[in-house]
């Protein structure tokens, strides 16, 4: 139900209901991102689902390219490419088209949910028009312009000589990893080793998170407008919270530009479906970390889920999860007391990270609280205190008994 203003409308799905937030309800939200206007009076388009189908600030890596550069204002121009001979060599422009080129392909993979193998036939298919447009467009300038006093890297960049080059790094699997790996910001897994044999991956959180301040598309999309002081009666973000009011906030240092908030989600899965005796024998455990600044319409996108760490589950069975979990915990606790820093436009920047909440399934907080990860026999969840063999007898909700506030106090000074 939808609850605002009176309004008894129901939905069953959230798109629904957004859609009717946002055509009857639009003065109770505030989802429109601050616009800064430029030298010409113009304004910065808000980003949303519908337009928003490129990556992070593509340009602004740590081996960044010229292609989108940053002006005066803050806006990014468009992409353009000057060859003058002298201050930028045809290798330079060959490697900046390259990344862009691996870039496309990364994106349409994530953007379509393609396979690579489906993503990489499209592209051979797009390399043959391209090639024909390209040397097309450069047989029209050598007949039109004169270009006797051109210098080499014209006329080596009018031959398109380099074309092939710059689609043989995204031509195959390992080239594209390679590409990635060299001249972008790749963190690289680090393996922790349990015992022989038992090694688990673990991706640093701080490193990704420095990636992902470099970029100014991402720290454009922070949210930095929290207030303190009593909750908001209109839930907008977990900002307006009771438990980022009275608790969080206590947590905020002046001496930090960023804030960031983490959130942690924990998921069993089996990457292959086997039958019988083989079954869990392929099972990992998967973390994965978000960033709770951004928007809902942003947070929800793929490329904002980030892989934290990746263990076999019998490892978690054998050491427990204390073990799994010792380095993602070293790092946020190191993240919410000193932080780090990042230069930004030739500025120091000090960023904190502060997790709010672990989620997970219900299998998956009864394994990290250290309760039964199995509900086949005795009680049907953690919330009911009835037995499963008695849940026939049960027509009625208000006929089972269910775990509150109170009995769970209760039980914990019986425990204690």
């Amino acid at each position: 139900m939808c609850g605002v203003q009176g309004c008894a409308k129901t939905y069953h799905e959230f798109e629904s209901y957004r859609r009717h937030i946002y055509r009857c309800h639009r003065s109770y939200v505030e989802l429109d991102e601050p616009q800064q206007g430029n030298a010409a009076g113009s304004v910065t388009p808000r980003l949303d689902a519908t337009t928003d189908v490129t990556a992070f600030d593509d340009a602004e890596l740590p081996s960044s390219s010229s292609f989108a550069e940053d002006t005066s204002n803050g806006q990014e121009s468009t992409c353009t490419v000057t060859a003058h001979g002298s201050s930028s060599s045809i290798h330079d422009f060959t490697l900046k088209v390259k990344k862009q080129m691996c870039l496309l392909f990364f994106r349409v993979a994530e953007v379509h949910k393609l396979p690579h193998s489906i993503t990489e036939s499209i592209f051979a298919d797009f390399k043959d028009t391209f090639f024909d447009i390209m040397k097309a467009f450069a047989s029209q300038i050598q007949q039109n312009i004169p270009l006797d006093s051109a210098g080499e890297d014209v006329q080596k960049l009018l031959a398109c000589d380099f074309l092939e080059d710059v689609f043989q790094s995204a031509s195959t699997k390992s080239l594209r990893e390679n590409f990635a790996k060299e001249h972008l910001p790749y963190v690289k897994p680090e393996e922790h080793i349990l015992a022989v044999g038992e090694t688990f991956q673990y991706v640093p959180i701080p490193r990704v998170l420095q990636n992902l301040m470099l970029s100014e598309t991402f720290r454009e999309r922070l949210d930095q407008s929290f207030t303190i002081g009593q909750p908001s009666p209109v839930l907008r973000s977990f900002f307006d919270g009771v438990f980022f009011k009275e608790k969080l906030s206590a947590l905020l240092e002046n001496g930090a530009q960023y804030t960031l908030f983490l959130v942690l989600y924990s998921d069993e899965l089996e990457i292959v479906n086997p039958l019988g005796s083989k079954r869990g024998i392929h099972k990992v455990i998967v973390v994965y970390f978000s960033v709770l600044n951004l928007h809902a319409r942003h947070r929800s996108q793929l490329r904002s889920i980030h892989v934290a760490l990746v263990a076999p589950y019998r490892l978690v069975d054998k050491h427990g999860m204390k073990a799994i979990l010792e380095p993602v915990v070293s790092d946020i606790v190191r993240l919410e007391a000193t932080g780090f820093t990042v230069h930004i436009n030739s500025a120091t920047a000090k960023v904190r990270a502060i997790l709010v909440a672990f989620s997970g399934d219900n299998l998956s907080m009864n394994r990290l609280g250290g309760f039964t990860c199995c509900f086949n026999r005795g009680r049907p969840c953690r919330f009911a205190l009835h037995h499963m063999q008695l849940l026939a007898l049960y027509s009625m909700k208000w006929m089972c008994e269910f775990e509150t506030r109170v009995c769970m106090k209760l039980t914990l000074k019986v425990l204690g």
